[in-house]
């Protein structure tokens, strides 16, 4: 079992490396973890030429990214008496572009409401994704009273270059792993 482990670590990490990966993190995700990242995702960025053009957006992305993680994750972990989210984020470079990835557990309600917020936003043009987040800023109070008003994944969107990708992954019959892809190229 042991040398399995070991292989498989070994793997993952040979997978990282071809992906172009440039931060990764899976677990607990409280604050304190988000500003550590954050931080460590700014140095990584300003030593890239390529991120020059980019940089804050992929920043961005990611604090939106790391935040739905902590604020909304099904997976809950206990850290010095409060529960915080758990999940998965990365960031990788590659193809002219930098590509922010987060996963986490979410519940079947929460994946019917990020599929309706997700479909609504990949329906709208720049203008309209712009317009929408005005309005939505402006009516969040109600919209948060019934759960998230969906500003995260409609920042997410507006700062990213191409389409929003996800998917849902089945984990069992209550829940399921919530995968998203934003992907920023380096020439804007």
């Amino acid at each position: 079992m042991r040398n399995n482990l070991l292989k498989y670590f070994h793997d993952f990490n040979r997978t990282l490396d071809d992906e172009g990966c440039v931060l990764a993190y899976c677990g607990a995700m409280p604050q304190e973890v988000v500003v550590e990242m954050a931080d460590m995702l700014q140095n990584i960025l300003a030593s890239e030429p390529e991120a020059r053009n980019c940089a804050r957006k992929v920043f961005k992305i990611f604090i939106e990214s790391a935040q739905n993680i902590l604020k909304y994750s099904q997976k809950r972990e206990q850290l010095d008496n409060r529960a915080v989210g758990s999940g998965l984020i990365a960031v990788l470079k590659g193809d002219g572009a930098f590509h922010a990835q987060s996963g986490n557990r979410v519940s079947r309600a929460q994946a019917e409401r990020i599929k309706r917020i997700l479909n609504n936003i990949s329906s709208l043009n720049r203008e309209e994704l712009n317009s929408h987040f005005k309005e939505t800023l402006k009516q969040r109070h109600v919209l948060e009273r019934n759960g998230s008003a969906g500003l995260g994944l409609v920042q997410i969107a507006r700062s990213a270059s191409q389409p929003l990708e996800w998917e849902f992954v089945k984990l069992d019959d209550d829940s399921l792993f919530f995968i998203l892809q934003a992907t920023i190229r380096t020439d804007e």
